[in-house]
């Protein structure tokens, strides 16, 4: 589902979306056949309460905006040349669905493993690889019948994305899996297919040219050197460097040497700014804030879900600190979850794993203060992960304390 976000199956649903449904469906008929218990965390419902409270109390209840204000605010919105999603429920149902529904299916696969879970890492890095590939492909002119807007009018490519900055953002976030695959696998074959999709998945990135993506990619490397560094082994550090110093050679390469074209776009913007969207984005800050202020704890309605170019103000805009309570809960409790392991024995390529998926949950939460990174289910896919990875751990822990034998008290001699 990763790279397939963009594709339409039905004017509701994307090839991605479907797969996902399908996959909740498979999952939810195989425990019932097996008779497995579900995990469910209390904490879901509370989230779920909290953010169909906000949207309930919009829907029957709005808090109107005083006339005036309102006047500026729809007028500045207009002027933007943005499109409001006027019905609050389709905005609620994808949110909905990332926060609530998408960590429940993870649930539901009932990931009993490490190596289970490394499966599903793997397969998304090659959803990442293979949307990365197509891009590149693309941009070279190699497949012609694909017909990209965005890379036709404004030199960005969506590859098979709904917008570059989510195949910018879905790339950038898988890298560190690369990482991952290269410090496990000691395979010389192996390990050069991991630099070539790095180089594939560098490319998109520019031929996206989200600056975005790059601040998370640099946020991600400093974040997974910080938390790898001390626990890797003198030649897993150097292999580590290695990939930091190849990376950075060849941006100095491309820049100095070879010179920025279409496929390095990203850098162009870096450079000289892009001062029409970053006046739009202006704006819908002070949209948001402005409908925030208006109405804090409930507030202004899902309809004003994507306007802020920043998924805080957005949710704060949207549902008020109601909602976006819930949020915050959903965004940090796998995450929370996973980094309780690290109180338990676990193997060197165990923490590995959780880590980098740490990471990749960093760059979205990051990305996060400049993109709407909930308009998909694309960027949750760490987040799922690693409640697999807490459940693992827990479930774990329970084992090994019903195993436990306890010590027996010996007599006291008189």
């Amino acid at each position: 589902m990763n790279p397939l976000s963009g594709v339409r199956l039905l004017e509701s649903m994307s090839y991605g979306d479907f797969f996902f449904a399908l996959a909740g469906v498979i999952a939810l008929c195989e425990r019932g056949f097996n008779r497995e218990r579900i995990y469910f965390y209390a904490i879901y419902l509370g989230i779920a309460i909290l953010i169909t409270l906000s949207f309930l109390v919009n829907k029957f209840m709005p808090e109107p905006m005083k006339a005036a204000e309102y006047i500026e605010f729809i007028h500045t919105f207009i002027n933007n040349h943005f499109r409001i999603e006027f019905g609050q429920f389709p905005n609620f149902r994808v949110i909905f669905a990332a926060l609530i529904i998408f960590p429940q299916v993870f649930l539901a696969l009932r990931i009993k493993t490490m190596g289970e879970a490394r499966v599903l890492t793997y397969f998304w890095l090659a959803g990442a690889i293979y949307g990365a590939l197509f891009t590149v492909l693309y941009c070279m002119g190699w497949i012609p019948g694909h017909v990209d807007a965005h890379w036709i009018t404004f030199h960005r490519s969506k590859g098979l994305t709904g917008h570059p900055n989510a195949l910018a953002l879905n790339t950038a976030i898988a890298f560190p899996i690369l990482v991952l695959l290269f410090m496990e696998r000691k395979e010389i074959l192996l390990r050069l297919f991991v630099l070539v999709a790095a180089f594939l998945m560098w490319r998109t990135i520019g031929y996206a040219g989200s600056r975005t993506a790059i601040y998370a990619l640099m946020a991600m490397a400093l974040a997974i050197f910080i938390l790898m560094y001390h626990e890797l082994p003198h030649r897993a550090r150097f292999n580590l460097m290695a990939i930091g110093f190849i990376v950075v050679s060849y941006f100095v390469v491309q820049k100095y040497i070879i010179g920025l074209d279409g496929s390095t776009s990203v850098f162009r913007r870096l450079e000289s700014g892009s001062a029409v969207s970053d006046a739009i984005r202006a704006h819908d800050r002070e949209i948001a804030l402005t409908g925030f202020a208006n109405s804090p704890f409930f507030g202004a309605g899902y309809q004003w879900l994507y306007t802020a170019h920043n998924m805080y103000l957005q949710v704060l805009h949207a549902s008020g600190i109601v909602g976006f309570t819930g949020y915050v809960l959903a965004m940090l409790f796998p995450p929370y979850l996973a980094w309780q392991s690290r109180f338990l024995r676990a193997s060197n390529s165990g923490r590995l794993h959780r880590n980098v998926l740490l990471v990749c949950a960093f760059g979205v939460i990051v990305s996060g203060w400049a993109q709407p990174n909930i308009n998909a289910l694309n960027p949750t896919i760490p987040f799922g992960l690693l409640l697999c990875l807490g459940v693992i751990h827990l479930g774990k822990m329970k084992q090994d304390a019903q195993q436990a034998v306890p010590l027996s008290a010996k007599p006291v001699g008189l």
